[in-house]
């Protein structure tokens, strides 16, 4: 199993298959110019990027494709481990 902990509290422990799971239809990619990438960084949490010849192609998480063209993409678990410690910033806000 994973365990993902942040500030020393337990946010969620579960197998990879799990968590992979919970990552579905919140992980999208998009290709942006590069003169755009700090506004959509500001937007979105990134979880990897690469700058190529036709832009910057930015792999980003959350609950829908915030940037035009974006288009849903399979998870890792680098993806749904950011998912993970974004949902942990979402119950401490609430509470």
């Amino acid at each position: 199993t994973i365990a993902v902990v942040r500030q020393g509290r337990l946010v969620w422990h579960a197998t990879p298959e799990e968590l992979l799971r919970s990552a579905e239809g919140r992980v999208f990619r998009a290709v942006v110019a590069a003169n755009e990438l700090a506004a959509i960084q500001a937007r979105v949490s990134v979880s990897n990027l690469a700058r190529r010849a036709d832009g910057v192609h930015v792999r980003f998480v959350g609950d829908s494709a915030a940037i035009a063209g974006a288009q849903p993409i399979e998870p890792n678990l680098e993806d749904a481990y950011l998912l993970a410690q974004l949902g942990a910033d979402s119950e401490r806000r609430a509470a």
